[in-house]
């Protein structure tokens, strides 16, 4: 069985949800498939880490559009991250302005206003490939013999059309964007005529490609849902298969009792890029982190890049929140600290989430946040969605360190069994097998 993946997104060093989505499979495929790998051209690693990666997986075979740009041996965490942002944001703003110019009148759009920056920032349409791409896809397929091709992302959704028809056509959707547009009209963030206009084109679009697929992936039973119904509505035979993120085995910290300590701070792990990660922020500091510092003394610690507007707009909040900035070794906040994931807006599964149960701390998630995760409150999660709840979560977490030390091997356990690397890539692997029967 031999497998092209097209990938999106930093895949290794794996530092976001996306990239650890990507990552994660691919040990345990490579040893049921023969996997090829295009790693996509503006997330190219550098010679070094490109060598480290060979090394890791030598059985696979990974393709790239150009020549890596080398960094010193010195470069840490910090920079990779941080130029990873800034490429981000580039990368985002020069695509989706292609799109905004030739599809969208610009001329009465705002950067303050959410409706008229819906294309450009809160959704994700891509132009077509570029040529070089597209002949490197090719040749792949012909010279490795590829029997299935898996396209992960929006980037890389078109690319189905020009994919020969004795190939088996494989979709990752981990973020399907007319649902997430969806998702921001019922959190009435916005509830005009244009979002909704909006939405109906992103799906007519993402519609028009995902039925030329065999099989769509997605990581949340809701988004899972709304596309097979929507497919199948349409007499399409696009199967559509609910399979979560993995975990990578790495994040899985031994849980000891003697030295698990009463939670100290709260934590969360994530850039302003992403615009749930910026609602949900602002959401808890203007409406919850007041009320939990002053009745608990507990500040929030927000790890990951963050615009200096944002910081300077919190430097004397009442919560006190800390923006840490990026933060190569996450040990020391770790400890004694408990997650939150007070994102309201649908994007997928929490990848962070995932990793911040295997790394035994507590966790108070927002409901949207637990979209897709299995975890049940107060036994392996605790949920809440205003203040109160929140303040009663975190008295539940303090209370009773016996309790929450459960709570925390409960959550463990659940990623363990049902989202770890080696359980995820035999449910890939099943797909895979299924569609060549």
């Amino acid at each position: 069985m031999n497998v092209l993946i097209v990938s999106d997104f930093q895949v290794y060093p794996p530092i976001n949800g996306a990239g650890i989505a990507q990552f994660g499979v691919l040990e345990p495929l490579s040893r049921t498939c023969n996997i090829s790998v295009l790693l996509h051209q503006n997330f190219t690693p550098s010679d070094k880490e490109l060598d480290e990666l060979k090394q890791l997986l030598p059985s696979i075979k990974f393709y790239t559009l150009k020549d890596s740009v080398k960094k010193s041996s010195s470069e840490g965490l910090f920079n990779i991250l941080k130029k990873t942002v800034s490429l981000l944001k580039k990368f985002a703003t020069d695509v989706k302005g292609f799109v905004k110019n030739i599809f969208i009148d610009n001329s009465l759009e705002s950067g303050k206003d959410f409706d008229g920056n819906l294309v450009r920032f809160h959704t994700f349409l891509y132009p077509p490939n570029s040529k070089k791409k597209i002949d490197k896809i090719l040749e792949i397929i012909n010279n490795d013999g590829i029997d299935i091709i898996q396209l992960d992302f929006e980037s890389n959704l078109n690319i189905v059309s020009l994919i020969p028809d004795g190939i088996k056509k494989v979709y990752g959707c981990y973020d399907c964007q007319f649902y997430r547009v969806d998702s921001f009209i019922k959190a009435k963030l916005t509830q005009t005529e244009y979002a909704s206009y909006v939405r109906d084109y992103i799906k007519t679009l993402e519609i028009s490609f995902l039925q030329q697929y065999d099989v769509v992936i997605a990581n949340t039973e809701p988004e899972a849902s709304v596309l097979d119904k929507t497919l199948n509505a349409q007499g399409e035979k696009v199967e559509v298969v609910l399979t979560p993120y993995p975990v990578l085995d790495k994040d899985f910290i031994e849980l000891d009792r003697d030295k698990f300590s009463r939670p100290d701070k709260l934590l969360f792990v994530g850039t302003e890029y992403h615009f749930p990660n910026k609602d949900g922020i602002e959401w808890f500091l203007e409406e919850i982190a007041p009320t939990i510092f002053k009745k608990f003394g507990l500040r929030l610690h927000v790890v990951g890049s963050w615009s200096q507007e944002t910081k300077q707009r919190y430097k004397d909040h009442p919560s006190q929140v800390i923006f840490t900035g990026f933060v190569d070794d996450l040990s020391s906040l770790i400890k004694s600290s408990i997650y939150i994931s007070p994102m309201r807006l649908c994007g997928g599964l929490r990848a962070k989430i995932l990793t911040a149960m295997a790394q035994g701390m507590p966790v108070i998630a927002h409901s949207q946040s637990l979209i897709g995760n299995s975890a049940k409150h107060r036994e392996s999660v605790m949920i809440a969605d205003d203040t109160a709840s929140f303040c009663v979560a975190v008295e539940y977490l303090l209370a009773d360190l016996d309790r929450t030390f459960t709570l925390c091997q409960k959550a463990q356990e659940l990623m363990c069994t049902g989202y770890s690397q080696s359980f995820v890539a035999e449910k890939r692997f099943h797909i895979y097998e299924k569609l060549l029967k």
